[in-house]
Parts: C-alpha cells; structure tokens; sequence
C-alpha cells in the first residue's frame, strides 16, 4: 500500500530540512504584523515539519504549540527546539487534535493545509483562535513555468514524476485556495 503524501517526508527529516527551502524573515514578520502579535501571544502551527517558520516565532519568545503528523519530523522538531521552553511539540494530526476553543492569537501552517479537508480546517482554524486572531496559510508558488530552464527541464519531471501536481487531491485545493 501507497503512503499517504502527507507522510513522503517523515522518513528523511535531516534531508528534508536541508533541501527545503526556509521562509525569509521579513515575510514572516509580515504575518507576526498582520497578526497583530504581543509579548505574550500564542501561535499554533499545523505540519511544523522541521520547523522552517517555527524558528522566527520560537525566537520571538511566543508561546507556541506545534503540531506535527509524522513521529521522524516530530522527533527531529522536539530536538531542534529542546532548548525553547516556549515551544511544545505534539505528534498529532489536526483533525485529531483535542484542545480548547478560542485561546490561540495566530493560526499557522507553511506548506501543509493542503493536506487538511478545507471545509473542517478553516472553521477548526477559526475556532482556535481569539477574538482578534488571525489565520496565516502559507505555501511556496513556482513562477518559473515561462522559464526556459522550465521548458527544458519539463521532460525530466514528467519522466520521473508523472502527473505531479495534477492529482485529484492536489487540484482540489488548487481550486479552494488559488
């Protein structure tokens, strides 16, 4: 049986994280800006992974609970912020995850809500979050399709990847949230 793709990096957290491209500061400052975030504020993070956002908040002394699916990455996330007594790592889904209403003052996921049925995620999102609480849904866009590099490697990635990126699941979201 298939594994799930929400899993395909739970087996290589080290490769992961050195591969995967972080999130420029000044971005992620937009989103503490927009969520209007205070000395005491709290954050919840959805499919922290290795922590590539985690790191900017963690830094920033929020209280921060970060959820992450897979038992390698969460391992790996429980160790690159041992040190944080401001961050807590739980190895969990989502939409298993039990904790109160209305406590959170930014809901945060990079790269990962995709994974999440959008009709329970928002309105579970919205339901974390304090009355003034915002929602930060991030995800990397390739704007090189009229590239020539594109052009020329576009037969590579379809030999070795077939249909990437056209699966039923991944034109769903598309849809939702593009």
């Amino acid at each position: 049986m298939a594994r799930e793709r929400k899993y395909a990096f739970d087996d290589i957290p080290e490769f992961y994280e050195e591969v995967r491209p972080g999130y420029p500061d000044s971005f992620l400052a937009g989103v503490e800006t927009y969520a209007e975030l205070e000395l005491r504020s709290s954050v919840l993070e959805v499919g922290a992974g290795t922590g590539k956002a985690t790191r900017y908040f963690a830094q920033r002394n929020y209280e921060l609970t970060a959820l992450e699916l897979g038992p390698n990455l969460c391992a790996f996330l429980r160790s690159r912020f041992s040190a944080c007594r401001n961050v807590r790592v739980e190895n969990c889904a989502f939409e298993k995850w039990k904790n109160g209403d209305s406590c959170f003052d930014l809901f945060l996921c990079a790269q990962a809500f995709h994974f999440i049925d959008p009709a329970y995620g928002v309105s579970r999102a919205a339901s974390l979050l304090k009355k003034r609480g915002a929602i930060a849904l991030i995800w990397t866009v390739d704007c090189s399709q009229d590239t020539e590099f594109f052009r020329r490697a576009a037969p590579i990635h379809h030999k070795y990847l077939p249909g990437s990126g056209q699966e039923p699941e991944t034109q769903k979201h598309v849809r939702v949230y593009g």
